[in-house]
């Protein structure tokens, strides 16, 4: 990134870096290593419960996974499942997901794995944070975590003691089965199979949630993280039957997560994710940014454009908590170009997850200066007025238009998200078409709020400049003019092009 003149000034070390395991319940006697003598044993014995589960997993992906939450197909295995917590072969057979999956492990201990601080210098956590800010010039250094430690919890009956996890065991964890709510499954019914809810996840007491955050964090300041990225929050508000519902759940481990973060960071240095649920965001007191959205899904072309109408349509309301995050995308990617222009306008950060040395650069140097800032806009990206109640993924002719400020003006841009959509019934993104129409989009100054305000109640014309952005990235057109507050340079955007547009007040001298 730095040879290519958009060096990286913050750093997310993502999932993986933790020292996790799973649990014996997880791992019944047939996934169990054998000696060569009982392997072939074990083959002819395994057969049919192999057998078995495949034929699960065939009905699952074909008749479940989709189906209508009301259905009896989703009715039948759901109380197939609820068999599963009592019977870990049964488990097995049933798990959708392999037995190493990560969503199954728990946090063993608060520092980094064996396995990850073996490709650090010197096989140190904190040598590997000082190297990236010294010989790399990064200004901050974040880490994972989910809030309840990992993604099923902390591990509560390790046998081999350590130094290490000897400060998790004395959390005194229990394992806790989520029940969602039957109004959240009918909005996700495969939460009643999902993983942290057949395996349950390990949860400390509620008076030790201070405790939990406090080994997990003081290790981190003292490795010289800089903050962390909290995942799966929306987890803990399944927890609170029998515990003073979720709302008083979430809201304690928000309060001891928040607490921590301000003692072992120095302040607001956490970033929210998988936090929707209002319990999440009505409990956040100091949390300064929050997902706004689902992941990109670079490999699921049905999510491409819709996820730019996600994060613009929830900024409207996350916006109003916490600065929205718009989330990460790959600058090779064939929707990057869109993606960039609506990073651009979004008022977010600029994350990208390129494979090192896989970057296109012509893009990236649009979005990032020379010494690694970017131009960010003021306020939280939202969707112009005209495109609240409009659908603009899937009616055909809208386009999604998105406004904000800069230090200056205004900035507008406009967008074809035609063809994808989230279906509520299939609950996956689904394409309608490939090849969607043109849209139609007006740039006007009105479309940008408050700015006339903000410029002392301006009556005035404006000047607008417009550029227009292909599905490669290239600069297409560029229309320049002065125009009253209620029109605006004007556009067909085909799919995956977008517009940019600076909106500023026209002054108009006496000639001279």
């Amino acid at each position: 990134l730095a040879a290519g003149r958009t060096p990286a000034r913050h750093l997310i070390i993502d999932d993986g870096w933790q020292d996790t395991v799973l649990d014996e319940p997880m791992t019944p006697w047939f996934h169990i290593e054998l000696s060569k003598p009982f392997l072939l044993l074990r083959s002819i014995l395994l057969l049919p419960f192999r057998l078995l589960s495949r034929s699960l997993r065939w009905y699952y992906t074909t008749l479940v996974q989709h189906a209508p939450a009301r259905s009896l197909r989703i009715r039948l295995w759901r109380a197939l499942m609820a068999l599963a917590p009592s019977f870990p072969s049964l488990r097995a057979c049933l798990a959708l997901t392999p037995p190493e999956d990560d969503f199954r492990k728990r946090l063993r201990s608060p520092h980094a794995s064996r396995r990850f601080l073996a490709s650090c210098p010197d096989g140190s956590f904190k040598a590997l944070i000082s190297s990236l800010k010294e010989q790399h010039g990064l200004q901050s250094v974040y880490c994972w975590h989910a809030l309840l430690g990992y993604w099923s919890g902390v591990k509560n009956n390790e046998m081999t003691k350590t130094p290490s996890t000897l400060q998790l065991q004395a959390l005194g964890t229990s394992i806790v089965r989520p029940r969602p709510m039957p109004s959240i499954l009918q909005v996700e019914p495969q939460l009643s199979w999902d993983p942290l809810t057949i395996n349950g996840i390990g949860m400390p007491k509620d008076w030790q949630a201070d405790d939990l955050y406090e080994t997990m964090h003081s290790y981190l300041s003292e490795c010289g993280v800089d903050g962390v990225k909290i995942d799966a929050q929306a987890a803990v508000t399944l927890m609170g039957a029998e515990r003073g519902g979720s709302a008083a759940q979430t809201r304690l481990f928000v309060k001891a997560m928040e607490g921590s973060v301000a003692r072992h960071f120095g302040g607001q240095n956490n970033i929210a994710c998988m936090c929707h649920p209002t319990e999440c965001l009505y409990a956040y007191s100091s949390t300064p940014v929050a997902r706004a959205s689902d992941d990109f899904w670079p490999d699921d072309e049905s999510t491409f454009t819709s996820h730019i109408a996600n994060v613009a349509f929830n900024s409207l309301f996350i916006g109003e908590i916490a600065v929205p995050d718009w989330d990460m995308f790959t600058t090779l990617h064939p929707a990057a170009p869109m993606h960039a222009a609506a990073r651009a306008v979004g008022g977010c950060s600029v994350y990208v997850s390129d494979r090192p040395g896989e970057h296109n650069f012509s893009l990236l140097r649009k979005l990032v200066l020379p010494d690694g800032g970017v131009v960010r806009a003021l306020l939280p990206g939202r969707p112009t007025r005209d495109c609240l109640f409009a659908d603009v993924t899937s009616d055909g002719s809208s386009p999604l238009k998105i406004w904000n400020h800069n230090r200056c003006n205004g900035v507008l841009a406009a967008f074809n998200l035609q063809g994808s959509s989230w279906s509520r019934e299939q609950r996956r993104h689904s394409l309608s078409t490939s090849h969607p129409r043109p849209v139609h989009a007006e740039l006007r100054p009105m479309d940008v709020e408050r700015l006339r305000e903000r410029l002392g109640g301006w009556q005035g014309r404006w000047a607008i400049r417009m550029c227009v952005w292909g599905e490669d990235g290239g600069l297409q057109q560029v229309e320049r003019g002065v125009f009253s507050d209620t029109a605006g340079p004007r556009v067909n955007l085909k799919r995956l092009q977008s517009a940019t547009a600076t909106v500023a007040r026209l002054w108009e001298g006496s000639g001279r």
